[in-house]
């Protein structure tokens, strides 16, 4: 996920707090953090997917969809990895 583009939203942000292309560019980074982080959880890389929800999550505390997953996340690993594996055989039958 691109750093840069992150600093620029936030210093567009920081002179003008309601410009709608900057909130969604976060937007769009917070997603790009909730693609990554279940690409990881299928790979079954429970450890880097919960460090990705983390990451998306400070630059947008209030995705959904990334407190959706950090609420799942908080479950143990062993179940998390059973998830991650109905998930791979789910999209490899549908």
């Amino acid at each position: 996920v691109d750093d840069c583009a992150l600093f620029y939203y936030n210093q567009i942000l920081a002179a003008d707090p309601d410009n709608p292309s900057a909130k969604e560019g976060l937007i769009l980074i917070g997603d790009r953090y909730h693609t990554l982080a279940q690409i990881a959880w299928k790979k079954l890389e429970i450890s880097r997917a919960r460090v990705l929800v983390d990451k998306g999550l400070t630059v947008v505390p209030d995705h959904d969809e990334l407190l959706t997953l950090k609420k799942e996340f908080a479950g143990s690993k062993p179940k998390l990895i059973y998830k991650g594996i109905q998930k791979n055989f789910k999209e490899a039958f549908d």
